[in-house]
């Protein structure tokens, strides 16, 4: 009885002792590095000005850096740059025919063979709206082509949010009158649309942010917000001659999988967003929002089954909602580009999206929200990667090495 009486007091003074002590937090992980290398970008022809770099794309061996410039007056103008090998950039003359489209800042680009298309827009009028134009490389350089007339600040106006190329041409994705739509084109000349794109099983407001070619079709991706639920449902829609369909979640099922969500996640992929997606391999993956932090998903034209977390343990004073602004594909791996409370990060995959490491950035990202950007772009076994810190531009460019 003495011995059993001091091994159990020997136990609660341990017990006690532990108690005391806070835990052990594990370890950060070390993040990935790269062989980050400075890019300079040559002053456009004109009036001089603070590059700001807000798009990067690549294909066909031909990468492109579209932005704009700032003057000390706080005037703008839209800007491009190209380059062979993402090491070495010459400007890209550029012609703006409208008022608002001479004062463009150009934010989302599109390549097809070889070719840039992009986006741009500038604040205007009597209550201040986003004016946008299109634009389309013509010869060797980039040229506005006519928006749609309710991109230009209309009540009803449209978002215009991204655009692709691919073998059917090019898709501009976005919002009109809070519907998700998309505007094909055959060649950058004039858009077709907008085409709206339906919601999910149990209706509630599409949003669609990006888009990604498909052999001689489309697969749109976004969110839905539904009614009575907190968190948006990841959505997918595919698109050809044939007409656009929606994949099939089921976002009335409250609690339960998502239609194409992997078994072993309990459905965990029924709720985010669809920010950023690119093609790989086989395959396209997507990245956006989840829970606390980021997911990945492989979607495809039956839905998305949820792949790996990241994220979720990056705190910040800042606000501001999470959001993806960059993915790429390289050498298969992927990059992406986030913004959260804690200001921009760079992410790595090696594994198709299944699990993410941390990755250091060639220099300190700047703060979320406001007048920044970073952006990447992969191609070939390369990454470039381009920030614009308020006006401080900066671009760097790395080999995929083992990572």
């Amino acid at each position: 009885m003495v011995r059993g009486a001091r091994v159990l007091a020997a136990g609660m003074a341990a017990a006690v002792l532990l108690a005391g002590c806070p835990a052990r937090r594990a370890a950060p992980a070390v993040p990935a590095s790269l062989d980050w290398r400075a890019v300079e970008l040559p002053a456009p022809p004109g009036p001089p000005g603070a590059a700001l770099p807000r798009d990067v794309v690549a294909c066909a061996g031909t990468w492109f850096l579209v932005g704009g410039l700032r003057d000390a007056a706080g005037q703008t103008r839209p800007a491009a740059w190209v380059s062979r090998d993402g090491a070495a950039w010459s400007a890209l003359p550029v012609a703006g025919r409208s008022f608002y489209g001479r004062q463009n800042v150009l934010y989302a680009a599109g390549c097809r063979d070889g070719r840039l298309a992009a986006v741009g827009a500038k604040n205007g009028g009597a209550h201040g709206n986003p004016r946008t134009s299109l634009w389309r490389q013509s010869g060797t350089g980039l040229v506005e082509v006519a928006a749609p007339t309710d991109a230009t600040g209309a009540p009803d106006a449209v978002s215009l949010a991204r655009i692709a190329g691919g073998p059917a041409g090019w898709l501009v994705t976005g919002d009109r009158a809070g519907a998700a739509s998309v505007w094909p084109s055959a060649d950058g000349s004039a858009y077709r649309g907008p085409v709206a794109l339906a919601a999910a099983a149990a209706g509630g407001r599409p949003r669609a942010f990006d888009a990604v070619a498909t052999g001689s079709g489309w697969l749109v991706v976004g969110a839905v917000d539904v009614p009575g639920r907190l968190e948006p449902a990841p959505a997918v829609w595919q698109g050809d001659a044939r007409g656009w369909r929606t994949a099939s979640f089921d976002t009335a099922a409250a609690g339960g999988p998502a239609s194409g969500a992997s078994p072993a996640d309990g459905g965990a992929g029924q709720a985010g967003e669809l920010h950023r997606v690119v093609a790989l391999g086989d395959a396209a993956v997507a990245v956006g929002p989840a829970e606390s932090g980021f997911g990945a998903w492989r979607v495809g034209p039956d839905g998305a089954a949820a792949l790996g977390r990241f994220g979720a343990d990056r705190a910040g004073d800042s606000g501001g909602a999470p959001a993806v602004h960059g993915l790429a594909a390289a050498a298969g791996r992927l990059v992406a580009a986030t913004a959260d409370s804690a200001g921009y990060a760079l992410w790595i995959s090696a594994d198709a999206g299944a699990s993410w490491r941390s990755l250091a950035a060639p220099a300190a990202l700047p703060p979320a929200g406001g007048d920044r950007r970073v952006s990447v772009a992969g191609a070939g076994d390369r990454v470039v990667v381009a920030v614009d810190d308020a006006g401080r531009p900066g671009v760097w460019w790395a080999p995929l090495g083992a990572g």
